[in-house]
């Protein structure tokens, strides 16, 4: 899958990623921010995520594949900045 942009609402913990393709478990996700962009706290830059998905324009994300699953998503606090992109992981 190309890079995809995506947008962050850190109110429903749910990013906003058109067309992502993922599937709950499924194969993990990479997030990068790009030039001076900021990632939505507390993800991390080039770290793995397991996605939940929403939709199939929206997904929360969780630490590992199990917490997905069981839809534990992990608490955004910001909505980050600038242009931040999703990769998923093939697999």
């Amino acid at each position: 899958m190309p890079a995809k942009t995506f947008t962050a609402n850190a109110s429903t913990n749910q990013l906003t990623c058109t067309g992502h393709g993922c599937v709950t478990g499924g194969p993990s996700v990479i997030l990068y921010a790009v030039d001076a962009s900021v990632l939505p706290a507390p993800l991390a830059e080039g770290t793995e995520y397991a996605p939940i998905v929403i939709d199939a324009n929206t997904l929360k994300l969780a630490p590992i594949a199990a917490y997905a699953v069981n839809q534990l998503a992990i608490d955004l606090t910001t909505a980050g900045s600038g242009t931040l992109v999703l990769v998923k992981v093939p697999g």
